[in-house]
């Protein structure tokens, strides 16, 4: 399978990363990226959704549906795809509606009014995602100190409109806009605006975290079995004003899903619904049929599958902008005095994508070259569970040679803790007296986060 690093075919990204390669200022490097990214395109008129689902009715009403090309046209007006990527992701995504469409209604010849309707909402079902921005990447995109590869959260469904009052949240609208105009910035790049429960935008660094944030929340996925305080800590650390976030958030695929599966959910399917204007019966009707074959309607085709395993051999414009503000970073680091240790984790633990990423990074940071060196102050890790995203130290393992090795929180994991900070090799073996109580689970997190142990006055 053709290396990763070989599938960045385009010439003014290829030209920045031989400038990374070169030692050329970051500043020029980050300019380019920030000048290059997908969503750098002028302004369009906006799409407006009740056109879109207007269009899509009369889409399949008149049959043009079996015309070639003529859904691809109505795809081309989703904001949420970059105009570069259009010309590829386009077609497969067309395919993906119709090969859906003929899976669950293989008989149905006929356009009834049910058929017509159910034709429509699994095509809405597939493009609700793409009337929304994604959140491609967060966080510090300059110099952190941990990376985080894979298929982050999608967006919630209602974050960007109202499908109650049926407009659009400008402000959080107006923030994208801003975010991805300029999304590499300095090192303290907050992460994304919440609302709070009144629906008023407020930031992240004032730590008022969504109990059901993906990562932060109560439950997150940087959490299990950590302590309250703890968590606090990490909060503060990650989000708070002073200082530095030490995260990258980067999406592989950047259209993201529910999961490598699915597109969406029954949330989903309520605020379609309502996009559709379907009375009372009509709704409940088609909810329950939706329900009854949510698999076959949601299923993501295995074109756009290979897409997000990164399987494929052609890759994505978008993708290759993300690889190579990857491999800049990882030069970036591997030349930094600042961090001592410092990581990546992919959250996807496929054997074969585990490989083609360590081969990725070992040649940007020439690993091979002085292993020794390089691997006293870089890790590589994944999730330990395939069913589990946690990013905990229970959760992760190092990988090596495309395997994953040992878990973090275990004392005898050399690699992991092989720092030029002794304190921390220390208490990562549990031999600190004054770090005893502590179980060595959270001294493991400590250590990954990069959160200091407060010593207690005496």
């Amino acid at each position: 399978m053709t290396e990763l690093l070989d599938l960045i075919k385009d010439p003014d990204l290829k030209d920045l990363m031989g400038k990374a390669k070169s030692e050329t200022s970051f500043d020029d490097i980050i300019k380019g990226l920030n000048d290059l990214n997908p969503w750098n395109a002028p302004d369009e008129k906006e799409t407006n959704r009740k056109d879109f689902v207007e269009n899509l009715e009369k889409y399949f009403s008149k049959k043009e549906w079996e015309k070639e090309g003529a859904l691809e046209e109505e795809l081309k007006k989703l904001p949420g795809i970059a105009n570069e990527d259009k010309g590829v992701f386009i077609p497969l995504l067309a395919y993906n509606i119709l090969e859906n469409i003929y899976s669950v209604l293989p008989h149905d010849k006929i356009n009834t009014e049910d058929t017509f309707k159910k034709k429509v909402l699994i095509a809405l079902m597939i493009c609700l995602p793409f009337m929304d921005y994604q959140q491609a990447f967060d966080g510090n995109l300059c110099d952190p100190r941990v990376i985080i590869l894979g298929i982050n959260p999608r967006f919630k469904a209602d974050t960007f409109y109202d499908y109650e009052q049926k407009e659009e949240k400008k402000f959080m609208v107006d923030h994208m806009k801003e975010v991805y105009k300029t999304p590499i910035r300095d090192g303290n790049c907050s992460m994304m605006y919440k609302m709070n429960k009144n629906g008023e935008k407020i930031k992240p660094t004032d730590l008022h975290i969504a109990e059901d944030d993906y990562y932060y929340g109560k439950n997150g996925h940087f959490y299990p079995n950590v302590s309250d305080d703890l968590k606090e800590e990490h909060r503060s650390h990650c989000l708070g004003k002073e200082g530095k976030n030490p995260l990258a958030f980067l999406e592989l695929f950047p259209y993201a899903s529910k999961g490598v599966n699915t597109w969406w959910n029954t949330e989903d399917l309520i605020h379609a619904c309502k996009l559709l204007q379907y009375d009372g019966a009509v709704y409940n009707d088609i909810k329950a049929w939706a329900t009854d074959n949510i698999d076959d309607i949601s299923n993501i085709s295995w074109v756009i599958k290979n897409k997000i395993g990164l399987k494929s051999n052609e890759l994505l414009y978008s993708q290759q902008w993300i690889l190579c503000l990857l491999y800049c970073i990882l030069i970036k680091n591997s030349k930094s005095i600042e961090h001592d240790k410092w990581f990546v984790i992919s959250t996807r633990s496929a054997g074969d994508l585990l490989k083609r990423l360590e081969a990725f990074i070992n040649t940007a940071i020439k690993i091979e070259n002085n292993p020794n060196e390089k691997k006293s102050k870089f890790c590589f890790l994944t999730t330990n569970s395939s069913r589990s995203r946690y990013l905990t130290p229970t959760n992760l393992a190092v990988v090596e040679n495309g395997v994953k090795g040992i878990k973090i929180n275990e004392p005898n994991a050399e690699r992991f803790w092989n720092t030029s900070d002794t304190s921390a090799s220390q208490n990562a073996t549990g031999s600190t007296k004054d770090q005893e109580n502590e179980t060595l689970n959270n001294q493991s997190f400590r250590h990954l986060w990069g959160i200091k142990k407060k010593v207690k006055d005496k």
